[in-house]
Formats: C-alpha cells, structure tokens, sequence
C-alpha cells in the first residue's frame, strides 16, 4: 500500500466566450443574446450603434463579432474592416449579417475582412455551427 496521495481529478472546465451583436433591431438583438447566454458558454455584450460596436472590441475580450451591415454610424462593414486592421483586435472572428445578396455585397463583405456571413433571414442553428466553427 502506498502513501502517496492519489491524484485528483481534472474537471474540464468550458472557456467562456465573448461575442459582440451589433444590429440595429432590438428584437433580434435580445434573441441572439438569449441564445448565446442560453449555451452557458458564451457571454454576450449587445450594441445598436457602430461606433459603440468599435469601442467595444478595442476594450473587452472578444472571441467573435457578429455584425449587421446596416447600423447607424459607422456600418458594419466599416466596424469589421477596423477590428481586423487593428493588430490588437484583428484575432476577433468577424461574422457579417446581411439581406443583401447582390454581388457588390458580397464583395464589400470580403474587402471588409470578415471570416464568414449570414443572410438574413438565417436559421439560428446556422449561425450557432459557423460561430463554432470559427472558434475550433
């Protein structure tokens, strides 16, 4: 018989995730945080507002930005070109929101260096596969 304590065991504890919503509609924004809260392995931070969007991803540790185009200030195409030039920011995965699905759309969305899109309206659980997608 040994003397040796036995070694305790490892609990795998889930890193929390921050994701930013930038979207100027309310309702889809209380939706999405409620479902990324609701995966108890995400914390939201919400924003109707570009500028504010901005500011956040240059203060909080973001993993992910989900990001409409069509906000007031500075649109969403604008806010994921800065988060993706900013050497302290350009870790960020940026997923761009979108209805447009013209060709100049899809062409601001990659001058704009984002790492995936959604086209509104979009199943949640499609969003949901390509956040997790981007942070494996």
């Amino acid at each position: 018989m040994s003397d040796e304590a036995p070694e305790p065991h490892k609990v795998a504890v889930a890193q929390v995730r921050t994701v930013l919503l930038l979207d100027d509609d309310q309702s889809l924004l209380e939706i999405l945080s409620i479902l990324f809260e609701g995966r108890q392995r995400f914390r939201s931070i919400t924003t109707d507002c570009g500028e504010e969007a901005l500011r956040l991803a240059r203060k909080s540790q973001l993993d992910v930005a989900i990001l409409d185009v069509n906000v007031p200030g500075l649109n969403g195409y604008q806010v994921s070109r800065a988060i993706k030039t900013d050497p302290t920011t350009r870790h960020i995965k940026v997923i761009m929101m979108t209805a447009d699905v013209s060709r100049p759309a899809w062409y601001h969305i990659r001058e704009a260096r984002a790492d995936d899109c959604v086209m509104k309206p979009f199943p949640v659980s499609e969003l949901l596969r390509k956040v997790d997608q981007l942070l494996t």
